[in-house]
């Protein structure tokens, strides 16, 4: 029996061929479907089971210019998705992240050149062509010149993201904090990433492209409401403009791969007392390694 949920996406591919092979095969993962799964099997009186984590990667996200809402062309959108970390979601992305319970009441471009948004709760002024039901509205193609915002989707980290620890800071001051960590400031597909892992910082802080937001995996009344996600502080009740540079708040900062792994690679040469790694190359020259381990001990503490 294949609950409804899981209809058309759920078999078990060596059965009944095998009848001791009960591997698991799901298609077309939605982003809630994350979480603990557990194979029981029952034989007359014997039983086992087993456990396996899935985590589905992956995070479709609305992004809109900081000046205006619907002020992207669809050259501009493709690029503006390439300038925060991610490129522009497909149709079938969008797809799969409404079926996840993504709802966005913004018409966005998307891979295909068509524009669209989805909607769970229909009300005035959301009801696109699809009148009073939910549905991924779709307006068609349309000429690339027009302006609109864009779904924008991320896959891979590549990195951490923490959030600072140290008083509220400008703009320029946030960008200054993550370079003396020897990170640099998250941007919004970088953040999208890390809260799609399960980064949750109750506090709004800069980002790269100047924007304010902050992500929210366990949603309180002081923290989200009562729905989770990237939170976002706009200027203007129209949910337009981001905040003046010189306002303050937190900063999320990035760490990539490579340096976290030069430093967790790194050792002390004690014959000539200085900082070598195992290539035997000198820390003098490089980034600023001593920034780095600070930026691992912002991180564990946040």
């Amino acid at each position: 029996k294949v609950g409804e949920g899981y209809g058309g996406r759920a078999r078990l591919p060596a059965y009944p061929r095998s009848h001791t092979d009960l591997s698991l095969r799901l298609r077309a993962l939605r982003s809630n479907e994350s979480g603990i799964y557990r194979c029981e099997v029952q034989h007359g009186l014997e039983d086992s089971q087993d456990i396996v984590r899935v985590r589905v990667k992956g995070v479709v996200f609305h992004y809109r210019s900081g000046s205006t809402r619907y002020g992207l062309t669809f050259a501009g959108a493709r690029q503006r998705c390439a300038d925060i970390h991610g490129h522009m979601a497909s149709p079938e992305q969008l797809a799969a992240a409404y079926a996840s319970g993504y709802e966005q009441c913004d018409a966005g471009w998307l891979s295909d050149q068509t524009v669209r948004y989805p909607i769970h709760n229909p009300r005035p002024g959301c009801y696109g062509d699809m009148d009073g039901y939910p549905g991924v509205r779709n307006y068609g193609k349309q000429d690339p010149e027009d302006m609109y915002d864009v779904y924008c989707y991320v896959e891979d980290l590549e990195g951490e993201v923490f959030g600072s620890s140290a008083e509220k800071l400008s703009l320029a001051q946030a960008r200054t904090y993550c370079e003396e960590l020897g990170a640099e400031l998250a941007s919004p597909g970088q953040l999208y990433a890390a809260w799609n892992a399960g980064l949750d910082h109750c506090s709004p802080g800069w980002l790269v492209d100047g924007s304010v937001r902050y992500p929210i995996v366990e949603p309180t009344e002081k923290c989200g409401g009562n729905v989770s996600g990237i939170k976002t502080v706009y200027a203007f009740r129209n949910q337009t403009g981001f905040p003046p540079p010189d306002a303050l708040y937190d900063a999320f900062c990035f760490l990539g791969d490579a340096e976290l792994l030069r430093v967790s690679d790194r050792y002390w040469d004690a014959d000539y007392e200085s900082e070598r790694f195992p290539d035997g190359t000198a820390a003098e020259g490089s980034r600023d390694e001593e920034g780095v381990q600070r930026a691992l001990e912002v991180r564990s503490q946040v």
